[in-house]
């Protein structure tokens, strides 16, 4: 079971608090009660630090691969406000991917706004674009930086749809590395790559009982930085 530490609480006060969620963990838990997940995981921290077992309330999700900006609720009058924040698309929420560079040539920045729908044909069910029924997913994106193999991207998404940032990625051309269920590449020559590249930089949001703003940042993680300095040698 993962240990969390206090260098991955991004924010904490009394009514929320932000953890920098490690890839390879789930966000909560599933029908398998062995399977660890962040909220048991960050239940396990809070009850040796403070004494007591804590409440929380989970209001968004981060794939399990990918890392970064999870916030929750620790008190029950912070509830309505983290609801109302992300079902009212009043939070900003930026990604860092590092996707294969295809054929097809990317502008540096741009919007991608196809409506998409689970296709479940597969054996796994992945997120299609659709031209009637789905939903409408909205995400701008701006090219960081180019290898020749690679892309350093930044995603800002407008909705929450599942799979978004991978979908739209994968459906211009240019898939997140290591990212199977959309077409990434597992490896680049002979470069393994051991995961979903792509990480929740930062959530910007009005505090669900103050009013103040909240920026908070998770840092670019280790293996991300490494793959990309790796990917620059690449031609």
């Amino acid at each position: 079971m993962l240990q969390l530490t206090s260098e991955q609480i991004l924010f904490e006060d009394d009514w929320v608090i932000a953890v920098n969620k490690p890839s390879g963990l789930l966000s909560q838990g599933t029908r398998d009660p062995n399977r660890d997940h962040l909220i048991a995981a960050l239940t396990r921290f809070l009850s040796v630090r403070d004494g007591d077992k804590p409440y929380l309330a989970m209001h968004h999700r981060l794939d399990l691969e990918t890392s970064g900006v999870l916030i929750l609720a620790k008190h029950k009058k912070a509830n309505k406000g983290l609801s109302q924040s992300f079902q009212k698309r009043r939070v900003d929420k930026r990604y860092i991917a590092l996707t294969l560079r295809g054929d097809k040539p990317i502008p540096e920045s741009f919007d991608n706004h196809l409506k998409l729908d689970k296709n479940t044909s597969g054996e796994k069910p992945r997120m299609v674009e659709v031209y009637a029924g789905g939903d409408f997913a909205k995400t701008s994106f701006e090219v960081l930086e180019e290898s020749a193999m690679a892309l350093r991207v930044r995603a800002n998404l407008h909705t929450g749809r599942r799979h978004q940032i991978r979908a739209h990625l994968s459906l211009l051309g240019a898939p997140i590395l290591g990212d199977e269920l959309y077409d990434g590449p597992k490896s680049l020559q002979s470069l393994k790559i051991s995961r979903v590249m792509l990480h929740a930089l930062q959530l910007s949001l009005e505090h669900p009982v103050t009013g103040e703003p909240l920026e908070i940042k998770a840092p670019v993680p280790d293996d991300m930085q490494a793959l990309w300095e790796r990917l620059q040698g690449l031609r």
